[in-house]
């Protein structure tokens, strides 16, 4: 047994909420600091999220077909908001094709809080060169709250620069790979 090989290990964790990204299991500390028992096993990297932030990520297991950079161009991107004890949570997204030094991009800042995540585009522009929208990029949002009044939501939308809306299913945030 792999587990047995392997010992689990003690951490330190400063307070607040903690997002253990291969299997999104929250730890909530209440303390200053506390010291946490860890899973050692060979195939687990513990690698875990501090509440309050986002997280853009995009799928590179081996089913995904990424070998270098340029497969990453057709891949969709992902959201992990992870808030903090208040519910808030903010991070930064750039999307650009890194084809050229030279090119359009855009830079968000991305917020999170009363159940709302809210889009500012700081810098950039909404097309490329050739006029095409390039903020399409978004393939999903996972949401490891702590607060589970999340879920009982029986609405979402994303509203578009033409205040246009699509509807958007709500679920419990489950890793992709798991």
């Amino acid at each position: 047994n792999q587990h047995e090989e392997t010992p689990d290990f003690k951490s330190y964790f400063p307070n607040g909420v903690w997002l253990d990204y291969y299997t999104y299991e929250t730890i909530k500390i209440d303390e200053n600091i506390k010291q946490v028992s860890l899973y050692g096993g060979l195939n687990h990297t513990n690698l875990h999220i501090r509440g309050g932030s986002i997280v853009p990520f995009q799928d590179t297991n081996d089913t995904s077909k990424v070998k270098k950079t340029w497969d990453l161009l057709r891949s969709q991107m992902r959201l992990l908001i992870v808030p903090d004890v208040s519910g808030y949570a903010q991070g930064n997204l750039v999307v650009v094709r890194g084809e050229k030094t030279d090119e359009n991009h855009q830079y968000f800042t991305i917020t999170y809080t009363g159940n709302t995540i809210k889009f500012v585009l700081e810098d950039g522009t909404v097309t490329d060169s050739e006029g095409s929208e390039i903020n399409e990029v978004l393939e999903e949002i996972h949401i490891a709250s702590t607060n589970s009044d999340i879920y009982n939501a029986d609405f979402a939308c994303a509203i578009g620069k033409d205040q246009s809306t699509k509807e958007m299913k709500v679920d419990k945030a489950t890793h992709p790979i798991s």
